[in-house]
């Protein structure tokens, strides 16, 4: 069968729908896939717990530096908010501001991944070097995500607009 070019066009365009319909109907099953094997995680795994937990209460208090008051990670790691902060500032790349962190487009990245501590509670000596301020600095978003637990050495001056 010859299909005229608006015939052509229609198909084309009917095919493309179906495969964002797929491909939607993946993301899903996918993202219902991960929050479980996370939830699972969180349950059983010690290790997990803890830098979810840290991590997240280090993140309210740096956006909400005034209103969360409760900021035991504090006593747990042995520096202040002011540090951490202080210390924040001075890695995030040329090409990046405070507010970009503020606005989710800058992540917390540890130089060197969480995975290659061994710890299981807040008393290890391992967990404050994991969390110690020269462990830590700011990334965009998408590099960090392509670092994704590895050793990969990012130099500050390095930004590259392309992956924003």
């Amino acid at each position: 069968m010859v299909y005229s070019n608006e015939e052509f066009k229609e198909w084309l365009r009917l095919e493309e729908a179906k495969k964002a319909k797929k491909r939607i109907i993946a993301k899903r099953k996918f993202a219902t896939y991960i929050k479980k094997y996370q939830t699972d995680r969180y349950k059983t795994d010690d290790k997990f717990r803890l830098d979810r937990n840290t991590s997240r209460s280090i993140r309210r208090s740096l956006k909400n530096a005034e209103e969360f008051k409760e900021n035991h990670w504090k006593l747990l790691l042995g520096y202040t908010l002011k540090e951490l902060k202080e210390r924040l500032i001075s890695t995030i790349p040329n090409c990046c501001t405070w507010q970009d962190y503020i606005n989710g487009e800058l992540e917390l990245d540890h130089i060197r991944p969480v995975r290659f501590f061994k710890y299981t509670n807040k008393n290890d000596a391992e967990f404050k070097v994991s969390w110690g301020l020269k462990n830590l600095r700011l990334l965009p978003k998408k590099i960090n995500r392509v670092k994704s637990g590895s050793l990969y050495l990012y130099n500050k001056a390095d930004c590259l607009p392309c992956l924003r």
